[in-house]
């Protein structure tokens, strides 16, 4: 019987050792994508400056029995290298309006590699190659207790064991939620319709109350008991990581009141709605990840209609705040 059940645990773990690796394979090939999409704007934008350059030389050149033309003809030309350098340093932010900027794999103190060993975590963290990997928290730091399987009362969470095949169990409390009872991040009293537009980060969403500015200094809380794994704060950032894997990203904030590492609750204020960084007026950039990658956002188990990929413009329905 005994045997029977190493079996079945040694079994199990296979599967979950499958999905890790799967998830792990998601998120390097979506950051790989990034990058892609910024090579091949780049590579446009350089396409774009040596047409426009030989465009120019072949101008020079018949016009060059001309002095007045050659003059002109350079005044056009600087002109013309400002413009192509002013929209090329632009050019992602054009494609992408909310690239959701991050800092470097070495700022978030961690390392380049092909893949992350089992004593380590993936961060956002940017690198030029392969995936950013920091020291995985130990289960003690968060509070738990490895163990084969948690019980009811308890969330798995994702931290280091000496055992591989145990897990780390931390004590449920209220807050701890699964993304689709995700709370909205706004004060009871208050509503914001949401929209998404072509070229928009996929399954991203923008927050308004009313006309322009009127939501400026609104409140932003946590919508879910979590921990802030990267703030950034030239857009305003914060991601927040959720039981699960799952993250919550909201970004534009001014007055953010919280650090990397912090520990946050339900309904916890984090910052206010504003204007900061890559962004054309006052409102809330919000974003639900999976272990790094996007899904859509769900708030109270109601998946919400203009989180979607990008593919057209669309508005979505008033969402009531809870938070007092």
């Amino acid at each position: 019987m005994d045997q029977q059940d190493n079996q079945q645990e040694e079994q199990k773990q296979s599967s979950v050792d499958r999905i890790n690796n799967l998830a792990r394979s998601g998120r390097t090939a979506y950051k790989r994508y990034k990058r892609t999409r910024r090579a091949i704007t780049a590579a446009r934008t350089a396409f774009t400056a040596v047409r426009a350059g030989a465009a120019a030389a072949q101008g020079i050149f018949a016009a060059s029995s001309n002095p007045v033309g050659v003059v002109v003809l350079i005044i056009i030309i600087m002109s013309l290298t400002l413009f192509i350098v002013l929209i090329g340093g632009g050019s992602t932010t054009a494609n992408t309006p909310h690239p959701e900027p991050g800092r470097t794999c070495s700022e978030v103190n961690g390392t380049c590699k092909d893949s992350c060993g089992v004593t380590e975590d993936e961060s956002n963290g940017s690198c030029t190659t392969g995936v950013c990997c920091v020291p995985k928290k130990t289960c003690q730091e968060l509070g738990g207790t490895c163990k084969t399987n948690c019980g009811d009362p308890e969330n798995e969470e994702n931290a280091f064991c000496t055992v591989s095949t145990y897990k780390c169990c931390v004590p449920k409390e209220v807050g701890d939620l699964l993304p689709g009872e995700f709370k909205p991040p706004f004060r009871r009293g208050f509503s914001y319709q949401g929209s998404s537009y072509v070229g928009h980060s996929a399954y991203s969403v923008d927050f308004n109350r009313g006309a322009p500015g009127v939501d400026d200094g609104d409140p932003v809380f946590a919508s879910a008991n979590g921990r802030v794994v990267d703030y950034y704060p030239p857009n305003g950032q914060v991601t927040i990581r959720h039981v699960g894997g799952y993250e919550t990203l909201y970004a534009h904030m001014k007055n953010v009141s919280v650090r990397d590492g912090d520990t946050v609750k339900l309904c916890q204020q984090i910052g206010e709605i504003d204007n900061v960084g890559d962004s054309q007026g006052s409102h809330l950039h919000a974003r639900h990840l999976l272990n790094g990658i996007p899904i859509r956002l769900s708030y109270n188990n109601n998946p919400y209609p203009a989180s979607l990929n990008p593919s057209q413009k669309r508005a979505g329905p008033l969402v009531k705040g809870e938070c007092p």
